[in-house]
């Protein structure tokens, strides 16, 4: 049986012998655990309402303690009035006449030797907080830029712009020659005064004589017919063309051609060279210790002529083959403060009559050992010795009766700590 106990709450484990008859049922006391926070006493065994009796807890001189729960395997009480000081003290369970029905033991309260070894260092604390990043390297060169694309096509040509306006005509060209002149038309009539009578009558005389002649603008005869028209002249030169007007506004480009595929991006440029690690952040505080109890007992009476054999770890017969009783360490740790405790004097016929028992280690005797011997002493302890063990070694506990003493029950327990080391 393994027990574990935390720092947070003050508990003492107490290994306590058993009465033990395989034949018929009787009350057993196999651990008591005080609790200095709750003021309390837990009683752990078994067959606490065997009666007829009301259940009875008694405490040395302090007597009746006041019960907080009863159970068949399990008893709760509150402590004295006053507190429950240092020392040793008689712990007995009352549950009718005759032994079976009453367990009685030793509680020790308060401290049994000096502070053990340390245990193992705790877990590692909160990680510190991350240190400030290194500056960032510098950029690496660029990668050769990728091919260009390929043009794409040209776009439709623009609307032709209106046509400018039509130039000036040109000058006139000079008058072709004057045509042949017509044929003469046939003479019209004279005209002549022929009365003197300054009137020109236009009858022209009978005879010729001296008659004053009508001036043209006197007298004329009846027009000729028009004489036909000349040839036409030739014509002349064209005059010179106007200037042209001037063009019209371009048109609007055609939308762009599609774009040519991208080219092939080039290499990246090496990155540049890590920032340096920020500082590590503090340690965290050490974890607190631990230890574990190896605690057991023997179902029945120690042999009192012959060295016996008795597991460290839970309450069983006793054997006289050390195999049987041996137990397989997981860890590697320490053993210290071994406690053994009987259910009555060793003292038989003589003085010199006791029990001396030691922690074995693979078969061997270790230096962790204790003699309960005397008229009255009912336990021994050695809180000044420490063996080493490694993973897989096995331990057990012996009892060597010396002389004739009487055969008694035993209980016991020693600390492990794993990890540890003897100094």
């Amino acid at each position: 049986m393994i027990k574990i106990f935390h720092s947070s709450v003050l508990v003492l484990l107490l290994v306590i012998s058993t009465h033990a008859f395989a034949q018929q049922p009787e009350v057993l006391i196999t651990e008591v655990f005080v609790d200095f926070d709750t003021e309390t006493i837990t009683i752990m065994g078994g067959n606490f309402n065997l009666g007829p009796n009301a259940l009875t807890v008694t405490l040395g001189d302090f007597g009746s303690l006041n019960i907080i729960v009863e159970e068949p395997n399990l008893i709760v009480v509150d402590f004295p009035d006053g507190g429950l000081p240092e020392g040793d003290y008689l712990l007995a369970v009352f549950s009718g006449p005759g032994p079976r029905k009453n367990a009685d033991h030793i509680v020790t309260v308060g401290a049994t030797g000096p502070e053990g070894p340390g245990g193992p260092e705790g877990p590692g604390g909160t990680p510190g907080t991350p240190g400030t990043p290194g500056p960032a390297g510098a950029d690496g060169a660029d990668g050769v830029d990728g091919t260009n694309g390929a043009d794409g096509a040209d776009g439709a040509d623009g609307v032709d712009g209106t046509n400018g306006a039509d130039g000036t005509n040109g000058a006139d060209g000079a008058d072709g020659a004057d045509g042949a002149d017509g044929v003469d038309g046939a003479d019209g009539l004279a005209c002549w005064d022929t009365d003197m009578s300054g009137v020109c009558d236009g009858t022209e005389p009978a005879v010729a004589a001296p008659l004053d002649t009508c001036g043209p603008e006197d007298c004329a005869g009846p027009p000729g017919a028009d004489g036909a028209d000349g040839a036409d002249g030739v014509d002349g030169t064209n005059g010179t063309n106007g200037t042209n007007g001037t063009n019209g506004a371009d048109g609007a480009d055609g939308a762009d051609g599609a774009d040519g595929v991208d080219g092939t991006n080039g290499t990246n440029g090496t990155n540049g060279a890590d920032g340096a690690d920020g500082a590590d952040g503090m340690d965290g505080a050490d974890g607190a210790g631990g230890f574990v109890v190896f605690s057991g007992g023997s179902l029945i009476n120690l042999d009192n002529s012959n060295d016996r054999y008795i597991s460290m770890l839970h309450e069983s017969s006793v054997y006289s083959d050390e195999g049987i009783a041996e137990f397989a360490v997981p860890v590697g740790g320490t053993l210290t403060d071994l406690r053994v405790d009987l259910n009555g004097p060793p003292r038989g016929n003589n003085d010199g009559d006791n029990y001396v028992f030691t922690v074995r280690l693979n078969g061997a005797d270790t230096v962790l050992t204790c003699t309960i011997t005397g008229p009255t002493a009912i336990t021994c302890s050695d809180v000044m010795h420490c063996v080493d063990i490694a993973a897989g070694d096995t331990i057990s506990l012996e009892s060597a009766p010396v002389s004739s003493p009487t055969s008694r029950d035993e209980g016991h327990y020693v600390i492990f700590t794993p990890g540890a080391m003897c100094l």
